[in-house]
């Protein structure tokens, strides 16, 4: 049987934490950081079989008004067949033309693709913290919340998240380009300092690769300058230019570019000399380590800019080449050289990563490795002694985690797939629950121990339940 009733709309409540845990889109309890929340928003309530918007990369706080017979806890069950984009588009004006039914479709980052609900609990109701993660396009995910009340009945109310994926203007720099001042300056789109290498935006299903979309003025000492919308330009210098050696001169080109949905202007700046001499090795770039550390992360800062040097004084600016690392966002490097990055165990190994530096006419390349490993013992996986078999009745406790232990002394995490209805194992392996109707029996209870670093070991046993 299936009782529903409509929870009634209200403020923002503030409760004091009980007790929380994440359930990811699957409806299973995890053990993620929220990370901070992005913004909170008050107003507006979970409403029977209603529907909610939620921007990407945000959380948004929603309560649930708790009946007399309503429980504390609740579980979300994705509706992968029951998406509905047509009501976001109605209710929350949703762009339907492009909308996602998917989060696998939907997410910018497929290493964060889910929806997390973190839900807090008081005597007087629940309240829901819902995050979207980034999106790349505008999704429609049912759900369905489901509880059992004290009075043994099930209930559960169908609810829409509508995912807005904000398309953000794109970030762009200013170029910086040496000229000699009777030679044509040419740089190619493909080039690691070409005029849209370093310009970013973000993810959208309606975003074009970025381009040139108009120039706005012309420089003042060229006779020429071609560029194409790609970023790949020719300046051509006056033929009656003159510079001294000891001189310089300025100039400028502004430009619009776009990412076929904004426009933001930018502006390319030349530096036009007499000569300039190519930078050189100053020393070069040592191998680097990086040790994880116990909880499998590790860090990278290497300031580069002192292993290079240029003899005419022009300040370099600093790329880095194509590389595993690199594409996959794990290392960068900042204009002047500072490289930095962030590593977990996936990256284990050592890959060779190659610097371009340029003083805004000659480039010049310099290698060296990183090495990413563990220098932890090799791992032992935990072990467990027979799980006896228990009799209980009432309320009751179980506490597992005695019978298993970890040579390395890991601490250990304990889950469950097959537990009874009305009962939870925690994850430091203490099962509770409340013997009634729908538990009543002979239930065999698998229990798996994990030191996270990759070993585990299970065990099962008899629970007999007394109604």
């Amino acid at each position: 049987m299936t009782n529903s009733y409509t929870p009634i709309a209200c403020a923002l409540l503030c409760l004091t934490l009980v007790g929380c845990g994440w359930v990811d889109s699957t409806g299973q309890q995890g053990g993620r950081d929220s990370g901070g929340l992005t913004s909170i928003e008050a107003g507006g309530a979970l409403i029977a079989d209603g529907s909610v918007s939620l921007n990407e990369n945000t959380t948004k706080r929603f309560p649930l008004l708790k009946s007399v017979d309503a429980p504390s806890t609740w579980t979300w069950r994705f509706l992968p067949d029951e998406n509905d984009v047509s009501l976001c588009q109605t209710e929350h004006g949703l762009d339907g033309l492009v909308a996602e039914t998917s989060l696998t479709n939907a997410c910018s980052n497929p290493a964060d693709c889910e929806l997390q609900i973190q839900e807090f609990t008081s005597g007087t109701g629940t309240v829901f913290d819902v995050r979207l993660p980034t999106l790349s396009a505008p999704v429609a995910l049912a759900y369905s919340l489901e509880t059992t009340l004290s009075s043994g009945e099930t209930y559960s109310q169908r609810q829409t998240v509508c995912g807005i994926a904000i398309n953000e203007a794109p970030s762009v720099v200013e170029n910086h380009y040496l000229v000699l001042a009777n030679q044509i300056r040419t740089v190619e789109a493909n080039d690691p300092f070409a005029v849209l290498k370093n310009d970013n935006d973000d993810e959208h299903v309606r975003n074009q690769p970025l381009f040139i979309e108009e120039i706005t003025s012309a420089p003042r000492y060229a006779d020429n300058l071609f560029i194409t919308a790609d970023g790949a330009f020719r300046y051509t210098p006056s033929a009656d230019l003159y510079i001294a050696a000891d001189e310089q001169l300025e100039d400028r080109v502004d430009l619009i570019v776009s990412d076929g949905v904004h426009s933001v202007p930018s502006v390319i700046h030349f530096r036009l000399v007499a000569s300039s001499i190519r930078p050189n090795t100053v020393q070069q770039i040592p191998a680097t380590p990086v040790i994880l550390d116990d909880d499998l992360t590790g860090s990278l800062e290497l300031d580069v800019s002192g292993y290079v040097s240029d003899a005419d004084g022009d300040p370099l600016q600093f790329r880095l080449e194509s590389s595993p690392l690199v594409d996959a966002g794990k290392i960068q490097i900042s204009d002047a050289g500072l490289i930095t990055g962030s590593f977990t165990q996936e990256d284990f190994g050592t890959e060779e990563i190659t610097v371009i530096s340029s003083d805004g006419l000659h480039t010049f390349r310099q290698s060296f490795t990183v090495q990413i490993r563990d220098n932890r013992p090799t791992n032992t996986p935990p072990e467990v002694t027979d799980i006896p078999n228990r009799t209980v009745s009432g309320n009751f406790e179980y506490d597992v985690s005695p019978y298993f232990s970890d040579a390395d002394g890991d601490a250990l995490t304990f889950s469950s797939t097959n537990l009874p209805p009305g009962t939870t194992l925690s994850a430091a392996g203490l099962l509770t629950g409340t013997a009634n109707a729908q538990n009543d029996g002979r239930w065999l209870i698998r229990v798996e121990a994990t030191d996270n670093r990759g070993g585990t070991v299970t065990d099962q046993f008899r629970l007999v339940v007394n109604d």
